[in-house]
């Protein structure tokens, strides 16, 4: 069976939640899955993994500068048979996000997209958040169809 890992850096908790709800669907999809924060995990221990999910929040339209780093530090490994899916948490009306970002460090790494990213939405102009309503079920979804996909 693949084991999947959801990474996650999180500022106030929100793209914490996210991970956590990706990591919920994940194993009803019946998949086994760790959530984990990218300052507890090194790039080497994720070789270990066969699907990467990996989340930030968005600032300024972008990745986090701890994602950032996080992912430079990913290069340094060989990726290229690892499937990967992102997400990022951001405003309600931001047309981009870190997922973006995330999705094209992910190609240039080698690894193999296996859907498109999923932004999560906060309301508008407020960081500290909650979630807006429906988000953390969407999450829960959108880990459900990995796992499908990957059962496929």
């Amino acid at each position: 069976m693949p084991r999947a890992v959801v990474l996650y850096y999180s500022r106030f908790g929100n793209t914490k939640q996210a991970a956590e709800a990706i990591c919920s669907g994940l194993r009803q999809g019946g998949m086994e899955t760790e959530c984990l924060d990218i300052k507890d995990v090194k790039p080497e221990d994720l070789t270990q993994y066969d699907i990467l999910i990996i989340g930030t929040p968005t600032h300024y339209g972008d990745a986090a500068k701890e994602m950032l780093a996080f992912m430079d530090a990913l290069t340094q490994i060989e990726w290229t048979d690892k499937k990967a899916a992102a997400f990022d948490t951001r405003y309600a009306n931001e047309k981009t996000g870190g997922l973006n970002t995330l999705e094209k460090y992910m190609k240039k790494v080698g690894m193999q997209l296996i859907t498109s990213g999923l932004p999560v939405l906060l309301p508008k102009g407020d960081a500290w958040g909650p979630l807006r309503d429906g988000e953390l079920k969407k999450c829960r979804e959108f880990g459900e169809k990995i796992a499908q996909k990957i059962s496929a």
